[in-house]
């Protein structure tokens, strides 16, 4: 019984940050994807940032980058256009 608490434990502190990146992911995506507009996708895009920099998932310069890959990725903007943002 002790050994299979040991193993629970061992096995949450190496992969929390994996399983909270995808149950986050699914558990935001859902409902926005059921209301399917432009506001809903850039919800899901600024409230999965936040979770990362709250729970510190990846470290926050990589968060940072992720609307250069989630915003065209969901159709908000360009690619074009928001790399322009980022480099001034």
């Amino acid at each position: 019984m002790w050994n299979r608490i040991a193993l629970l434990k061992e096995l949450w502190s190496e992969y929390w940050r994996f399983l909270f990146l995808i149950i986050y992911a699914i558990a935001l995506g859902i409902p926005c994807g059921l209301v399917g507009t432009d506001l809903a996708r850039g919800a899901f895009c600024f409230l999965y940032m936040a979770g990362l920099w709250i729970f510190d998932v990846i470290p926050i310069h990589i968060t940072a980058l992720l609307p250069i890959v989630l915003a065209p990725l969901l159709g908000l903007v360009p690619s074009d256009e928001i790399c322009k943002a980022y480099s001034g």
